[in-house]
């Protein structure tokens, strides 16, 4: 089943947007992991692993919400507002780099900006500083993006904020394109309707062998507001993708909920579809005791969620065949 189109989740813009220049289940209660990171007062047990399950079902379908960071165009993996925005800010970055690359002009600032409408509403600005000043991307120019009441269609609701980026890596195709590229930067009250995210980030993507995309991001001290609930990244996002949005990632790290920090990690990889939700896979989030709560995904856009007692390798509780558009899909 294809994602709703009009869910706009916060983390699968706040990735789009910062990749817009690039073009079955284990035992999860395994008693040989860790559980260094999380903090003394996080608990996982039969009573609450189930209101758990919520903001970490929901950080696995963003993830996957915004899986055409690749450089897909045809397919459904994000919603087509999400693609809609990142579209619109492809474009407008692709002509600025072609111009760039161009050089053999007279130039009177390093520094130059685009400001382009969005199609319901509101508009983005795109602002260039060449910091050398060598009329090419090159390591070392940043590039920022402020969003404005920015909506691309009028039933989704406006984005606002933005982020910025320096370049640290950058390969450069014949057409003057990154074909790879590794950023720091941050994100500046990004928000779209009364979510918000603000925070640092690190990012990197690259061809991989057979066409696929890799595709990484890291999340420090990342505040992301949704649906009431506050959740602290300081989180990996990777992955392999296809053009068609399909392929495979994973969550790593750690993750903050009510004042307190659970371990994330991942016995499998998810799977995804070009068209739907991870149709494989499992995410472990672990608290100091060594308790542990699984989202296990399986085909026919399900999930289920597995309580595990410290050092269990069988669960004492499930909760089984949810639909993931619970949780924002």
């Amino acid at each position: 089943m294809p994602r709703h189109s009009a869910s706009r989740p916060l983390l699968a813009v706040a990735l789009a947007c910062a990749t817009l220049l690039s073009a079955c289940g284990g035992g999860g209660g395994d008693s040989s992991s860790t559980s260094s990171g999380a903090s003394a007062g996080s608990d996982v047990s039969v009573s609450n692993y189930q209101s758990l399950a919520t903001p970490l079902a929901r950080t696995v379908v963003n993830v996957a919400g915004s899986a055409d960071v690749s450089g897909a165009s045809g397919g459904t993996a994000q919603g087509a507002s999400t693609s809609a925005v990142r579209t619109a800010l492809r474009s407008v970055v692709s002509a600025r780099a072609v111009a760039l690359r161009a050089g053999g002009q007279a130039r009177v600032t390093a520094v130059t900006s685009d400001t382009v409408a969005c199609d319901s509403s509101g508009s983005v600005t795109i602002t260039f500083n060449d910091a050398d000043n060598n009329g090419q991307l090159s390591v070392g120019d940043s590039i920022s993006l402020m969003l404005s009441n920015c909506a691309f269609t009028a039933d989704e609701p406006a984005a606002n904020g933005g982020l910025s980026m320096t370049l640290q890596g950058l390969q450069i195709d014949g057409q003057g394109i990154p074909s790879a590229l590794q950023a720091s930067g941050s994100f500046n009250a990004l928000s779209v309707g009364a979510d918000s995210m603000s925070g640092q980030f690190q990012m990197s993507y690259a061809p991989a062998s057979g066409g696929m995309t890799s595709v990484s991001m890291s999340f420090t001290d990342m505040t992301a507001s949704t649906s009431g609930q506050t959740v602290v990244y300081n989180t990996t996002f990777s992955g392999q993708f296809a053009s068609d949005g399909s392929g495979s990632f994973s969550i790593t790290g750690r993750l903050g909920l009510g004042g307190e920090t659970y371990l994330l990690d991942q016995p499998q990889p998810f799977v995804l579809a070009a068209d739907g939700h991870p149709t494989s896979g499992s995410l472990r989030m672990r608290d100091a005791a060594g308790d542990a709560l699984v989202v296990r995904a399986r085909p026919g856009d399900l999930v289920d969620f597995e309580f595990y007692p410290a050092g269990a390798t069988t669960p004492s509780a499930t909760l089984t065949g949810q639909p993931w558009s619970n949780y924002g899909g």
